[in-house]
């Protein structure tokens, strides 16, 4: 099976390294992006199954990378942000996250939340993929 693969991209090191940390324990391939235009450089269509972002980054900021995010694709995107006031939520879903997480955060909520997108969003993608494939190479059997 394909390995799901999450961007995380938030400026602050310590918070960065935990939550890759942890969605590593849970078997996810992670790469991390400390900035916004370091983060526009890592998104291509279909290179992510989900992207936990930041709203307050360096360079370019959070609700710039979603729109671009936007742009490119459908990819999943968990905000992860410091922002709490209810019209920073508000935009930030406007512009087309998925879902909102304010902090500090709860670790075991996260996960729970990264894993109900993964299989609302891109683990059924990732299996019609694979259930696909396997028909097309016994197909000619």
């Amino acid at each position: 099976m394909e390995i799901v693969k999450i961007l995380v991209v938030e400026d602050d090191k310590e918070i960065n390294q935990l939550v890759s940390r942890y969605l590593q324990k849970e078997g996810y391939e992670i790469h991390s992006a400390y900035d916004g235009q370091e983060a526009l450089g890592f998104i291509n269509p279909n290179t992510y199954h989900l992207i936990v972002l930041d709203l307050m980054l360096p360079v370019v900021d959070g609700f710039e990378v979603l729109r671009r995010i936007r742009e490119k694709g459908v990819t999943p995107v968990l905000i992860l942000s410091a922002k709490s006031e209810d019209p920073d939520k508000i935009i930030g879903l406007g512009l087309g996250a998925d879902d909102y997480v304010t902090k500090p955060f709860n670790m075991g909520v996260f996960i729970a939340r990264v894993k109900a997108m993964l299989i609302t969003f891109a683990v059924p993608f990732i299996f019609n993929l694979i259930y696909y494939s396997k028909m097309n190479v016994h197909s000619g059997s």
